[in-house]
C-alpha cells in the first residue's frame, strides 16, 4: 500500500535533482523571467533552475520519508501490549516474535479477522499519513491519484 506512494515520492525528488544537475535545460522554458529568488536575491538572467533551497527541501523530504517507513511498531517487551506486527526488526527477539504470532493466531480463530496495527499501535497509519502528506505538493501530477490508490 505505501511502496507505490514511496515510489512515487522518490521518482519526483529524483526530477527535482536532476533539474538543478542540468540548469541549462530550464533556461529555454516559456516560463522563464528574470526575477529575484525567494529570499529576494538576484540569481542572474533567468531564474528557471531549482534553487538550493528547494533542493534543501527536497533533502529534508527525503529523510522524513526514509524516517517514516523505517519507524517501528510498538515494542514493550510485554507480548499482549506490543503490536502485533511487530518482528524482529522492530527489535523484538525471535520467541517473542514467535509469542506475538501465536496470540495472533488465537486472534484470527476467535474473531474471524487478523489484528491490525491500529488495533495497538497505529504505526502503519502514521506512515501512510505522512506520505499523503509528503505527496500533496504533487497533487497535479498523473501519477498522484495512482499512487494514492495503492
Amino acid at each position: 500500500m505505501t511502496d507505490a506512494l514511496v515510489a512515487f515520492l522518490k521518482a519526483r525528488y529524483d526530477e527535482l535533482q536532476a533539474q538543478q544537475e542540468d540548469p541549462f535545460a530550464a533556461w529555454h522554458s516559456p516560463d522563464c523571467e528574470a526575477v529575484p529568488d525567494s529570499w529576494g536575491r538576484e540569481t542572474g538572467a533567468c531564474n528557471c533552475g531549482v534553487p538550493a533551497r528547494t533542493l534543501r527541501e527536497v533533502e529534508t523530504k527525503r529523510l522524513l520519508l526514509e524516517q517514516a517507513v523505517t519507524s517501528r511498531h510498538l515494542f514493550t517487551g510485554d507480548q499482549y501490549m506490543d503490536c502485533p506486527l511487530l518482528t524482529e526488526a522492530d527489535g523484538a527477539k525471535a520467541d517473542h516474535v514467535e509469542r506475538i504470532q501465536a496470540l495472533n493466531d488465537m486472534y484470527l480463530e476467535e474473531l474471524g479477522r487478523e489484528p491490525a496495527c491500529i488495533d495497538t499501535c497505529g504505526r502503519d497509519a502514521r506512515v501512510r499519513r505522512t506520505l499523503e502528506l509528503l505527496a500533496l505538493p504533487y497533487s497535479d501530477h498523473p501519477g498522484y491519484e495512482e499512487a494514492l490508490r495503492r
